[in-house]
């Protein structure tokens, strides 16, 4: 079927082309041609308007989809529902009720306790109180008397426990101080001889007390 419309010649009842003025066949001039369109080239120009409407529809879909290709891909929110950071990207989207990530750091793994240094081995231990001679280990004292004596540990840093004893407390008896086991206060209770012993990590020292 001819997309041209086609009239009738009022004269010789031929059809010829719309596009022209005057029948071909007889020299007529074309009639009318809206009324010759009802009759003849109905069907065609349907098809053309369709032809039309399908081609405007295209032309629309092409173009839609061209501008959603070309657009600022700043503009779209990327997917996960983060948001646009022009300068440095999209960020990462929000968590829980609208906090922030947490740092994506890992945290540190659990560090061994540091271990403690060794304790230092005691070398020596004396014992010592005021007046006392060089090289003395030895006293007398009387009756009543109470003395403050002490410990030197060596090295004098040594963490280490401390122990006192006397063989006979009727003699002499022993105070520990309690807030450093290394002073004792001497009592002389009676007459007579004894023996104070101190020990600190592994080392000892004896004192002899005489009460007069």
């Amino acid at each position: 079927m001819s997309i041209v419309p086609r009239v009738k010649c009022n004269r010789c009842d031929r059809s010829f082309s719309a596009l022209k003025n005057q029948c071909p066949y007889c020299g007529a001039p074309r009639a009318r041609v809206g009324k010759m369109l009802a009759n003849v080239s109905a069907p065609a120009a349907g098809l053309m308007i369709r032809g039309l409407l399908l081609l405007a529809i295209l032309i629309t879909v092409i173009s839609m989809v061209t501008l959603d290709l070309s657009g600022d891909p700043v503009d779209r929110p990327p997917a996960g529902g983060g948001t646009i950071n022009e300068t440095n990207g999209p960020e990462e989207p929000n968590g829980e009720n609208g906090e922030e990530n947490p740092d994506p750091t890992p945290p540190p793994e659990d560090q061994p306790p540091t271990p403690e240094p060794p304790a230092q081995a005691v070398t020596s231990v004396e014992i010592d109180w005021r007046f006392r001679a060089n090289n003395v280990n030895e006293m007398t004292i009387h009756i009543g008397d109470i003395l403050d004596v002490w410990v030197n540990v060596f090295p004098v840093d040594a963490d280490v426990d401390v122990h006192w004893e006397t063989a006979n407390v009727t003699v002499a008896g022993i105070t520990v101080n309690p807030e450093n086991h290394r002073e004792i206060q001497l009592e002389a209770r009676g007459t007579g001889q004894t023996m104070v012993t101190v020990t600190a990590g592994g080392q000892s020292a004896e004192l002899i007390v005489r009460v007069r």
